[in-house]
């Protein structure tokens, strides 16, 4: 084909789509063409849907926080409520041109029922299955676990103890979990800058109302004996240097309250081994320690369990409930009104063996008088070899307690460990036991087992320990055990020492130990009907 050719053909092709643009060939439009066209004629062509109407709402306005009266501690100012703009309307659709078929609306979604929705702690309470937050080189011989207690999130302290290491000294470790960030804050080691001498082994954490974390640990080590105490405001990222409280044997266990008191139970290194409660104001001022009446019966190796009861429930009375085990096989109760410096004290004799460990729990139910009412439990082992497992129970925040109760027996069997918690949906005690080698310095085939018994049955199930049942945990060589539960909520976490120097955590659900039987039948919702209604 020559050079004519070719620019004949190249002409035709251009008067072929101008002539067919000319005809009125309409061109592909965008959306924002579209729209402009619209907004400019007041209606929308063609035969698409228009716009859904859709409410604007501005971003809130920034406040700067407001320093209030305790320094350090400040509190931000709610941004004022955004009103939101009018929603908008959309512009009508043109009238269709001839033939052309208006794309019909879409069926609205029928008007569903309200479902229930879960509380703000509910969605910060996540659920993990046997995770790994600590391996440390030396054995694990403190371990001590605690949750915020209505937001529930988690913090887990340890002690490594290096035995036979000239010059070493024992380490604390704390971890936190944080929901803002949806997992665990880096392992901290706070007992940095405290003149430890040789031994640590008791460390005790706490969550008060506000957030802050507190660590307690103590050195073990004869004649140069401390305790020391540590806090966090920052969900475990830097800690506050170690403070010295004086010179204890051991931190027994620490209480805090919702509106920021922090108690620690610590007993003293002189041969009397009396015990005292040292507390902390919300300012952060310790205050001088108050001896809890024992009658000498606390001894160099006693275990003890601290509660705060009634803590903010409306008409129930706040009280101190400082539980010790003496010498032989006796319980010594001790009983405080916060704001008052008497104390009551009981004693009960549990089993025939020395008692080891000691745990505590309250919760807090309805009353036979339409009001609320604190239960407090308690529940101890004895030392190694006499295996078994007791529990007490107060039905009016520690005022009155029953008579020892056995929640599980055998005779030549270790039972090293147990933990306590309560289900308040099936008002139901729970125990959580490790059984049967011995854990402690680990390789022993030694896991986790369960009881539970109604608050209003005497009886704890299995009935024996022939009818043990392991409760699958993913716990083999199981050590210390620690239990820490949110206020009133039937889901724990739960924390044990495996293999001596890893530090496990999961959540364990209490109807997972407690069978359905033993709940409170629902009452039936109505059927909602196809339109969203109710009958």
């Amino acid at each position: 084909m020559n050079a004519r050719s070719l620019f004949l053909l190249l002409l035709f092709v251009v008067a072929l789509v101008l002539g067919l643009s000319a005809c009125g060939v309409p061109s592909r439009l965008s959306y924002g063409q579209r729209m402009a066209t619209a907004e400019v004629q007041g209606c929308w062509e063609g035969a698409l849907r228009t716009p859904l109407p859709v409410t604007v709402t501005p971003l809130p306005v920034t406040v700067e926080p407001t320093q209030v009266v305790n320094p350090g501690d400040p509190t931000r100012t709610p941004a004022p409520s955004a009103t939101p703009l009018p929603t908008t309307t959309p512009l009508p659709r043109c009238t269709p041109l001839p033939g052309e078929t208006l794309e019909p609306w879409p069926t609205p979604w029928p008007t569903r029922p309200p479902v229930p929705t879960r509380t703000d702690a509910d969605r910060q309470f996540p659920v993990v299955d046997r995770q790994s937050l600590m391996l440390l080189p030396n054995p694990i011989l403190g371990m001590a676990l605690a949750v915020h207690p209505t937001e529930g999130w988690p913090v887990v302290a340890a002690v490594d103890v290096p035995f036979g290491q000239r010059g070493a000294v024992p380490r604390v470790f704390v971890r936190v979990y944080d929901p803002a960030r949806g997992g665990w804050q880096p392992t901290q080691h706070v007992s940095t800058n405290a003149s430890a001498p040789v031994l640590g082994r008791t460390v005790a954490v706490a969550v008060t109302g506000d957030g802050a974390i507190h660590a307690v640990w103590g050195i073990t080590d004869f004649p140069a004996m401390g305790l020391y105490a540590s806090t966090s405001r920052d969900r475990g990222q830097t800690w506050s240097a170690p403070h010295l409280l004086g010179s204890y044997r051991a931190v027994l266990d620490v209480a805090a309250t919702l509106d920021n008191h922090l108690f620690v139970l610590a007993l003293r290194h002189e041969e009397s081994a009396d015990v005292d409660v040292i507390s902390r104001t919300p300012d952060g001022v310790w205050q001088p320690r108050q001896s809890v009446p024992t009658n000498g019966a606390t001894w160099a190796s006693s275990a003890g369990a601290l509660l705060v009861v009634g803590d903010g429930v409306p008409g129930v009375q706040r009280a101190l409930v400082a539980a010790l085990t003496a010498g032989n096989n006796r319980v010594v109760i001790s009983r405080q009104i916060l704001g008052e410096s008497t104390w009551t004290t009981q004693i009960r004799t549990v089993g025939q063996e020395i008692l080891w460990t000691i745990r505590g729990v309250s919760v807090d139910l309805p009353d036979a008088t339409g009001g609320m009412a604190s239960v407090v439990g308690l529940q101890m082992n004895p030392r190694f070899g006499a295996g078994g497992v007791y529990a007490l129970t107060s039905r009016d925040g520690g005022v009155q307690w029953g008579e020892a109760e056995e929640v599980v027996r055998a005779d030549g069997t270790t039972i090293e460990a147990v933990a306590v918690a309560a289900d308040p949906v099936a008002q139901a005690w729970i125990s959580v036991w490790a059984c049967c080698a011995g854990g402690l310095w680990g390789n022993g085939e030694n896991t986790h087992f369960a009881s539970w018994r109604a608050l209003d049955d005497p009886a704890w199930q299995p009935a024996s320990f022939a009818e043990r049942v392991p409760l699958v945990s993913g716990g083999a060589a199981v050590g210390s055990v620690a239990i820490a539960q949110p206020r009133n909520l039937p889901m724990v976490w739960m924390a044990w020492v495996e293999n001596a120097h890893e530090v496990m955590i999961r959540t364990l659900a209490m109807n997972r130990i407690v069978p359905a039987s033993a709940y409170p039948t629902p009452t039936p919702m109505p059927t909602p009907t196809t339109t969203g209604g109710t009958p």
